[in-house]
C-alpha cells in the first residue's frame, strides 16, 4: 500500500503470520489514524486496533473497500 492511499478513517486489512500456531495468518482490521512520526522500523503507519493506537507496516495493509 502506498501512503497517498491511505485517508484517515479508513479501514485496513492486515495479515499477521507472527503467531506459529496459525500457519496461514489472521486476518486483523484497524482503522488508519496517521503516519508514524519517525518510524524506527518497517511498522511506519498507526491505526486504531483492539481498543489502542498499534503501529502496522504500510505495505502488508489493504484498505477494506465496500464497493468492490
Amino acid at each position: 500500500m502506498k501512503w497517498p492511499d491511505l485517508k484517515v478513517g479508513d479501514l485496513v486489512k492486515w495479515i499477521d503470520y507472527t503467531k506459529p500456531t496459525f500457519p496461514c495468518g489472521i486476518a486483523r482490521a484497524g482503522i488508519f489514524l496517521r503516519h508514524a512520526v519517525s518510524p524506527t522500523d518497517f511498522r511506519d503507519i498507526v491505526v486504531f486496533h483492539n481498543g489502542k493506537e498499534t503501529l502496522w507496516c504500510a505495505f502488508q495493509c489493504e484498505v477494506i473497500n465496500e464497493s468492490r
